[in-house]
C-alpha cells in the first residue's frame, strides 16, 4: 500500500508518500537519505556526501536530488516543505521528542530568521489517534492537561494536538494533519496494536 498525499495537499512538483513497505522504483538519479531514529530531538541538515545518519530524528535538505525517508509505527511523521526557497524535511516525533523540544530545534536548524514562516508547509502524516494512545498518569508532568482525555482514571494523550500547538508557538501556521490512525487501520504497522517490529515508511522529495 502506497499513499500519495501530494494531490490531497495540493502540492506541485514535490511528492509526499506513505507506505507499509519500502519503495524501490524511485527515479535513478535520486538518493534516499535515511536515519537511525532514537526518539531524540536531534535534527541534521543533510550533506552531499552522507546518506544515512545515526542517532537522529530529523532531516533537512536543500538538494533536489535527495529523497528523505522516515520510519514510524504510531509516532508522528512530520513533513516540512518550502517551495519558494527549496527546502524539505522530515521529523520523527513521539512523546519523548515533543517533550524534549524537537519542534523548537526545527526552527533553529531551518534558520527561520532569514525566511518567512508563510513559505513553509507542514504535514503531519498518519499516526496513532488519541483514543488509542493510553499513557500513565505521570505524563501530566510532561504535558498540560488540555492534551489528555481522561476516562475512568485512564489517560489518553493527543500527540497530534501537542505537535500542532508547538508548531503554532514557533510561528508555523500552514499545517495539515492526517486523521488516519495507524492503530485503527490494519493496513498500517502499529507498535501499540501488536508490538510489531515492522515500520511504515514516509518519503518526501522533488519530482
Amino acid at each position: 500500500m502506497i499513499i500519495d498525499f501530494s494531490k490531497e495537499l495540493k502540492i506541485e512538483k514535490v511528492k509526499i508518500l506513505f507506505s507499509n513497505k519500502e519503495i524501490k522504483n524511485f527515479p535513478s538519479e535520486k538518493k534516499i537519505v535515511s536515519m537511525n531514529q532514537i526518539h531524540s530531538s536531534k535534527i541534521i541538515e543533510v550533506s552531499k556526501e552522507k546518506f544515512n545518519y545515526e542517532s537522529v530524528d530529523g532531516l533537512i535538505s536543500t538538494d533536489i536530488d535527495n529523497i528523505l525517508e522516515i520510519s514510524v509505527a504510531d509516532c508522528l511523521p512530520i513533513f516540512i516543505l518550502n517551495q519558494k526557497k527549496f527546502k524539505i524535511g522530515v521529523l520523527h516525533a513521539g512523546w519523548r521528542g515533543l517533550r524534549n523540544g524537537i519542534i523548537r530545534n526545527l526552527t533553529k536548524v531551518l534558520n527561520i530568521n532569514n525566511e518567512s514562516y508563510s513559505d513553509f508547509k507542514i504535514f503531519i502524516g498518519p499516526s496513532i489517534s488519541q483514543k488509542n494512545y493510553e499513557v500513565k498518569k505521570d505524563f501530566l508532568k510532561y504535558f498540560d492537561e488540555e492534551f489528555f482525555l481522561i476516562i475512568n482514571g485512564r489517560y489518553f494523550l493527543d500527540l497530534k494536538k501537542i505537535a500542532v500547538e508547538q508548531l503554532n508557538f514557533e510561528g508555523f501556521k500552514n499545517i495539515k494533519v492526517s486523521e488516519m490512525c495507524t492503530f485503527d487501520n490494519l493496513g498500517f504497522h502499529s507498535f501499540r496494536r501488536n508490538k510489531t517490529k515492522k515500520r511504515m515508511k514516509g518519503y518526501i522529495y522533488y519530482e
